[in-house]
C-alpha cells in the first residue's frame, strides 16, 4: 500500500462534517497541480531537458538565461502563457535567442497544440515532424515530468527558481537559509543517481512549494485550452479491470453448511415455535447463506451485486451479534427484533394501498400482507421507525468489529448508495493516454471487472458460522475441516 505523508485520520481536522486534508487547513494560499496546472506553462523546459543529456540540458538554459538577462526588455516569467502574451518584436527575439542554442525540433511538438499562435508556427515548424511523432514526444513529457515527485519535474522545477535567484533576483537565501543555497549551488553538477540527490531533490521541491505563490500566474483559459486540444487530437487508450481469480472455494462447503444448519433445526424443532432467538439467528444466518451462495452460483465475484452481497453478509453478523450482547439488559430484543422487521413491511403496505398500481411488479402485496398478519392482525402492529439506537458503525464498535466495518462495510456501502467512488471504479475507464490527464470514459459495453469479493464474502460468514457455534455448536469436523474458528 502506497505510503502518504498525510495518511492519518488524525492528521485532518474535522469541521463541520468534514475531515480537511492537513494541506487544506493552510489559510490564504493557492496551491496548484503540478502537472496539470504549471506543467503546460512550462513544457518547453521539459522539452529541452528531454531532448538533450541533463548537463547539456542545463548549459542550453543557461545561455538563454544569459540572452534574456542581455535582452532590450525586461523579461519576467518562463511562463509560455506569459510568453504569447509578450508584443511581436518581444516574442521574435526570446525566439532568436532560444534558436540560438537549441535545434529548431525541440520546440517544434508544441506547435500541433498552439496552433493558433501564427508567430510560434512561423518559427518552430517543422513539415515533416508528423503529428504522431510529436503526439508520442508530448506524452513521454507528460509521463515523465508531470509527477511533482519524479527526478524530471524536479529538473524542471530547479530551473524555474534558478531565473528566478538569478535573472529576476525576487528571492533571496539568507544566512539561516545559506545550506539551501549550497544545495541548490551543487543540484545541477549531481546525477540523480547520487545519494546525495534525497536531499537536494525535496529542497528544490520545497523551495518550488514555498515560492510557488509568488512567482507563479495562473490563467486557467491558457491551460484549459492546452488540454483541450490535446484531448481531441489524440485517440484515448482505455484500461480495463480484468482480475485472475485465484481463491478456490472447497465445491462442498455450501452444501456442508446446509447439512448443519439442518442438524440445528433438528436438533431445536421442540422449542423452534417459540424460540425467537433460535429463529432469528438461524433464520437470519440461512438468510446469508443464500446471499453467499447466490454470489457463488451467479458468478458475482467480480460483480457489483457482489459487493452488495458481501455487505448484507457483514450486517447480519454485526446485527446478531450486537443483539446477543444485548440480551442480558433486554431481555425481548429478540422478538423486538423481530416485530421492528415485520413492522417495516406494514409500513410499505400501507403506503402500498394508497397506490394500489402494482401490475408486472416483484411487490407482491397480497404476500406482504399475508406475512404481516401471519402470527398476529396488523392491527395490533406497531411500526418502529426508530428502532436501532446506534447505528451500524456503532454497533460494530460495540462488538469489536470496528475493522469490519471501517475497511469493508463503509466501502461496499458505496456501492449500495451508487456514490461516485463506487461508479468510478466499476462502470468508468481510465484513458491512459498520459495526455489526456487520465479522463474517464463510461464503460458501455460493460467489460470492466472488479477485483474478487469471495474471500473477504467468506471471512466474514466464517465469522458467523463462528458465533452459530458458540451459541448453538456446530460439529466439531465441520469446524475443523474449514478452519471456522482459525
Amino acid at each position: 500500500m502506497r505510503n502518504h505523508p498525510y495518511d492519518k485520520l488524525k492528521d485532518h481536522k474535522y469541521e463541520k462534517g468534514i475531515f480537511k486534508s492537513p494541506i487544506n487547513q493552510v489559510n490564504n494560499i493557492k496551491l496548484y497541480n503540478w502537472r496539470n496546472d504549471c506543467l503546460p506553462d512550462f513544457i518547453w523546459i521539459a522539452l529541452i531537458l528531454n531532448y538533450y543529456n541533463r548537463e547539456d540540458a542545463f548549459l542550453k538554459l543557461s545561455l538563454i538565461f544569459k540572452g534574456i538577462e542581455d535582452s532590450s526588455f525586461q523579461f519576467d516569467s518562463l511562463q509560455l502563457s506569459y510568453i504569447f502574451s509578450l508584443d511581436k518584436p518581444h516574442q521574435i527575439e526570446f525566439y532568436n535567442i532560444i534558436l540560438k542554442y537549441l535545434d529548431i525540433d525541440v520546440l517544434s511538438p508544441l506547435t500541433i497544440v498552439f496552433n493558433q499562435n501564427q508567430l510560434f508556427k512561423e518559427y518552430f515548424t517543422i513539415e515533416s515532424f508528423n503529428v504522431e511523432d510529436k503526439l508520442f514526444i508530448l506524452g513521454n513529457i507528460v509521463e515523465n515530468y508531470g509527477t511533482n515527485k519524479s527526478d524530471g519535474a524536479t529538473d524542471v522545477q530547479y530551473i524555474i527558481l534558478t531565473f528566478y535567484f538569478l535573472i529576476r533576483k525576487n528571492i533571496h537565501l539568507t544566512e539561516k537559509t545559506s545550506e539551501i543555497g549550497d544545495y541548490l549551488y551543487k543540484y545541477p553538477k549531481t546525477p540523480h543517481e547520487n545519494d546525495e540527490m534525497r536531499i537536494y531533490r525535496p529542497t528544490v521541491r520545497s523551495m518550488f512549494g514555498a515560492v510557488q505563490h509568488d512567482i507563479y500566474q495562473y490563467h486557467p483559459e491558457f491551460i484549459r485550452l492546452f488540454w483541450k486540444e490535446l484531448l481531441e487530437i489524440g485517440g484515448c487508450n482505455l484500461r480495463y479491470g480484468e482480475y485472475i481469480n485465484h481463491f478456490v472455494l472447497d465445491e462442498n462447503f455450501i452444501e456442508d453448511v446446509k447439512l448443519e444448519f439442518q442438524k440445528l433445526i433438528i436438533e431445536n424443532s421442540e422449542t423452534e415455535i417459540e424460540d425467537s432467538r433460535f429463529n432469528v439467528i438461524i433464520g437470519s444466518s440461512v438468510y446469508a447463506l443464500k446471499v453467499l451462495n447466490e454470489l457463488v452460483e451467479c458468478n458475482l465475484r467480480n460483480k457489483v451485486m457482489g459487493r452488495l452481497g458481501l455487505r448484507i453478509l457483514i450486517e447480519v453478523y454485526i446485527t446478531l451479534k450486537f443483539n446477543q450482547k444485548k440480551e442480558q439488559e433486554e431481555p425481548k430484543i429478540w422478538e423486538e427484533y423481530q416485530e421492528y422487521g415485520i413492522g417495516k413491511y406494514k409500513m410499505i403496505l400501507i403506503k402500498a394501498r394508497e397506490v394500489n398500481e402494482f401490475e408486472n411488479s416483484h411487490l407482491n402485496t397480497e404476500l406482504i400482507d399475508a406475512l404481516i398478519n401471519e402470527q398476529n392482525d396488523e392491527m395490533f402492529l406497531n411500526v418502529e421507525v426508530r428502532y436501532f439506537k446506534k447505528d451500524i458503525r456503532n454497533r460494530a464498535n460495540d462488538v469489536g468489529e470496528k475493522e469490519l466495518y471501517d475497511l469493508y462495510y463503509d466501502y461496499e456501502s458505496n456501492y449500495a448508495h451508487g456514490l461516485w467512488g463506487a461508479v468510478r471504479e466499476s462502470a468508468m475507464l481510465k484513458c491512459v493516454n498520459p495526455l489526456h490527464l487520465g479522463h474517464n470514459v463510461p464503460d458501455v459495453q460493460l467489460n470492466h471487472g472488479l477485483a474478487d469479493v469471495l474471500p473477504d464474502a467468506i471471512m466474514v460468514f466464517k465469522k458467523l458460522l463462528s458465533f452459530i457455534d458458540d451459541n448453538y455448536s456446530l460439529s466439531e469436523k465441520f469446524i475443523s475441516k474449514y478452519e471456522v474458528k482459525k
